[in-house]
């Protein structure tokens, strides 16, 4: 197999896995009903005098935490599948890729809809654009902090140059 096919696969790859991923999590074996019980029964060990009250809210917190997690992982597996190694941050990219994220979170709702056990929700999508937007926007500071930081280290190692070199010739 070419190296650059297989740098490809390599870029490509998470992107493709994770959305995969959360193709998964839209399945009905993700219902609240099926993760309801596994979560009372660490939470009730962890917590026993933890009310049903509490239980439903941590509940709905938990799983509206993985909507932004998921997607804040989707986006960032797909900016690397899209992006020239991280090097720059670009705002068509970073459309690109939050459009994606929208196709996906869109899709997941409807297949959820479909589902007996699961509902489909417009407010599930915003969560998980949060999660993608929330994402880019620390990949934009990171990248845009390395880039000031790496100029600066530039200006400095150039004004060190530049002290170290003689400035008057020697005599003839």
């Amino acid at each position: 197999m070419p190296k650059n096919l297989q740098f490809q696969l390599f870029r490509w790859f998470p992107a493709l896995a994770w959305t995969a991923v959360i193709a998964w999590f839209s399945s009905a074996t993700f219902a609240a009903s099926e993760t309801g019980g596994v979560l009372e029964w660490v939470l009730k060990g962890l917590w026993p005098t933890l009310s049903a009250g509490h239980l439903d809210f941590l509940h709905t917190l938990l799983r509206k935490g993985a909507h932004v997690t998921a997607y804040a992982i989707l986006s960032l597996c797909w900016f690397q599948a899209l992006s020239p190694g991280f090097k720059l941050w670009q705002p068509a990219l970073v459309l690109r890729v939050l459009l994606i994220c929208l196709s996906v979170a869109c899709w997941d709702e409807y297949h959820q809809s479909l589902q007996p056990s699961r509902t489909g929700s417009i407010w599930d999508v915003g969560w998980d654009m949060s999660g993608a937007l929330g994402q880019q926007t620390l990949l934009a500071l990171w990248l845009t902090g390395r880039k000031k930081t790496r100029t600066v280290m530039a200006e400095q190692l150039q004004a060190s140059d530049q002290a170290e070199s003689p400035t008057t010739s020697l005599p003839a």
